[in-house]
């Protein structure tokens, strides 16, 4: 059987292998899966040359069992994940038994739906499996899982998953203290209206929602619900008994079924407070979720948007994967609704905007989070950082998964191009994050910017070369790339100090709009696409830095932005996200998204030429910092931001001074080929 080896790999790329485009992927026949040795040999044919591949013949006993495919993982929260599929009869629902050394075992069905796996060619990609671990299982200090097949027994994965408990957030969750908060917050803050929107939710649930509103530890509050016609009669009884013993809580009964934009102006017509808060009808407040919000808002008068960390929930009220948000970032919220849960806006706004719009249902929090943000100044946005909202994870629920409702990913999408329109920008929206996510693709001006790779290498160098051959293959109009050792850099022992100076020698020489500096990294997947990227966020108004997305030799994430407490303490740093498989874009979805950090690595970044200079000229703001770290300090006194982009990744080959050989003597001079 022929196939073309045109598949890429990052992998071979990165070892220097053409472009990468050079793999093959070949699924045996089931018909060979009978228990029985079976040799297969693989032979290549170039120009009508055969070739023999390595490990020829390769020799296989193939059972029935192995037709059973799958895996599983488990992180610190306890979310236990994976997928199982039977090769023989794709479209059979498999079950898992999930299996706790001396705790207990759970059996599941691999029903989820997993973009990933349709895209991979695994049946209908309805194989994916979840569960949060049991409480009862954490009265051990370690748990060993294991999950098998149902029916042959057959263990998924490469063998158990360990979990530390001590470590995980369940433990976390049951030791939440008490906000610190002044007595006059708590008597005289402001009233918040809690908009509930209900519609035939499980009564239990909706049960739970209301008393985790009643239950709050700030009692200046409404609860205002709009039945949206739900056919259930249980549901009429919970909001009528609920609003006779409280009147805090407010209802409205539709007569019609209208959807959860009309049933949330419904809600928000019954509202007097001067805030309102978001609450789905079957989620959870933290007991304090109002105490802390009413705190805010008595510390900054002029606030006019506020949001919370938040997790999840499962059907007994077990809470993992907290979503830890890093701040105000206008940047994430191009690329999904990072204000979502808990959010809290102020009501003469919203009602000034013309509330909850119909023709964006499940999306309709979002499109209100952009629109919202337009009217308000970044200092009237506030993060509280803290979980303060529990987001139910029911079958239906996207919280269980985005794909449980792909109408609100189609709303995102139109919410997003709607304020890009109404921002004046005729970027475009593409799908990301397994498509439920978006990315903002902003245009390049006619004709494109010119661009210089800089480089601080001798052009002689392996990698180097490797770098200048692929970028000069591009057609891109105006390329300069510059390339050398510079003398009195290299004589420098501090890295920080060395960088600099390179980048000062290499300068003046430079002619492009754009610059981009590689320092020992390779880009990774089209180059053209690469520069696209780095260049068009380079260009924007508000953004200065623009880092790539570092991967190591494993093509596991070396570097994506950088996290500090003290700019000038290097023990304060941290690498986001290092470690991450490639695709794997963490809880919230962050790490697969465009977003707004407070310093990038020194790989792989690009940044207007004007801008550059100026920020080099510029006095210093943390003496001691790292000169990547200062240059983004000095850029945020300018009010331009710096970026992490995802859809630009390089594969770093070695840090600067790591190389022991010098590749062409030092001449204090650039080598400078153009185009």
């Amino acid at each position: 059987m022929g196939k073309s080896a045109e598949e890429f790999r990052l992998d071979l790329q990165a070892a220097g292998i053409g472009d990468g485009k050079h793999a093959f992927t070949f699924q045996i026949p089931i018909s060979f899966y009978d228990g029985k040795p079976h040799a297969f040999s693989v032979q290549a044919s170039c120009e009508g040359q055969l070739f023999q591949l390595n490990r020829n013949p390769i020799t296989l006993c193939l059972s029935k069992d192995s037709l059973i495919h799958g895996d599983f993982g488990i992180d610190a929260d306890g979310l236990l994940q994976g997928w199982v599929i039977d090769r023989a009869s794709p479209s059979r629902t498999v079950s898992v038994d999930v299996e706790a050394e001396d705790a207990g075992h759970v059996t599941l069905e691999a029903i989820l739906y997993r973009p990933d796996l349709l895209a991979m060619g695994n049946g209908s990609g309805k194989h994916g499996f979840q569960m949060v671990l049991p409480g009862e299982w954490y009265d051990r200090e370690r748990l060993t899982i294991r999950v098998r097949e149902s029916t042959t027994g057959q263990e998924l994965g490469h063998g158990p998953a360990v979990l530390h408990t001590e470590a995980s957030y369940f433990r976390q969750a049951q030791n939440d203290g008490a906000p610190a908060v002044a007595a006059n917050v708590r008597r005289d803050g402001p009233v918040i209206s809690i908009l509930m929107p209900v519609y035939n939710p499980p009564p239990v649930f909706l049960e739970a929602a209301i008393h985790s509103v009643r239950a709050q530890s700030y009692s200046r509050w409404q609860l205002c619900i709009a039945d949206d016609a739900s056919p259930d009669p249980a549901i009429r009884k919970i909001l009528e008994k609920h609003a006779a013993h409280d009147d805090r809580v407010r209802v409205v009964f539709r007569e019609k079924n209208g959807h959860i934009c009309r049933s949330s102006n419904s809600a928000l017509a019954l509202a007097s407070g001067e805030f309102i808060a978001l609450l789905d009808h079957d989620d959870l407040l933290h007991r304090d979720a109002l105490l802390e919000v009413a705190n805010v808002i008595t510390q900054n008068p002029d606030v006019g948007m506020i949001f919370s960390d938040e997790d999840k929930c499962n059907e007994n009220g077990l809470r993992y994967a907290p979503y830890r948000k890093a701040g105000w970032d206008p940047e994430l919220l191009l690329g999904q609704n990072c204000i979502s849960h808990l959010g809290v806006f102020r009501t003469e706004i919203v009602r000034t905007l013309g509330g909850f719009r119909p023709g964006y249902e499940g999306s309709q929090d979002y499109d209100l989070a952009l629109r919202v943000s337009r009217a308000l100044t970044s200092a009237q946005i506030k993060h509280i950082p803290r979980v303060l909202y529990h987001w139910r994870a029911i079958p239906g629920s996207t919280a269980l998964a985005n794909s449980e409702k792909s109408y609100a990913v189609v709303a995102m999408h139109k919410a997003l191009r709607d304020h890009l329109r109404a921002i004046g920008s005729a970027a475009a929206c593409e799908p990301a994050v397994q498509g439920v996510f978006c990315r903002v693709v902003w245009p390049l001006p006619v004709p494109p910017p010119s661009i210089t790779v800089l480089m601080p290498f001798a052009r002689t160098d392996p990698g180097v070369r490797k770098v200048i051959d692929a970028i000069s293959a591009l057609q891109w109009p105006r390329m300069q790339i510059l390339a050398g050792n510079i003398e009195d850099a290299d004589a420098l022992e501090n890295i920080e100090s060395r960088r600099e100076k390179y980048i000062q020698a290499l300068l003046p020489a430079a002619k492009g709009d754009v610059c981009i500096w590689l320092e020992h990294a390779l880009p990774a997947g089209s180059t053209e696409a690469w520069l696209r990227e780095l260049a068009s966020q380079a260009l924007r108004t508000e953004i200065a830095l623009v880092g790539a997305k570092l991967l190591d030799s494993r093509l596991k994430v070396a570097a994506a932005g950088i996290s500090y407490d003290d700019p000038a303490d290097p023990a304060g740093y941290r690498q986001l996200y290092q470690g991450l498989a490639i695709a794997d874009a963490s809880i919230g979805g962050g790490a697969g998204l465009c977003r707004t950090v407070q310093a990038i690595t020194a790989n792989t970044f690009a940044i207007r030429r004007s801008r550059l200079l100026s920020l080099l000229a510029d006095p210093w703001v943390a003496p001691g910092a790292p000169f990547m770290t200062e240059l983004s300090l000095r850029a945020e006194k300018r009010k331009w931001r710096t970026l992490l982009t995802p859809f630009a990744m390089s594969i770093i080959t070695r840090a600067l001074g790591d190389s022991t050989e010098k590749s062409a003597p030092a001449t204090g001079k650039a080598s400078m080929p153009e185009q």
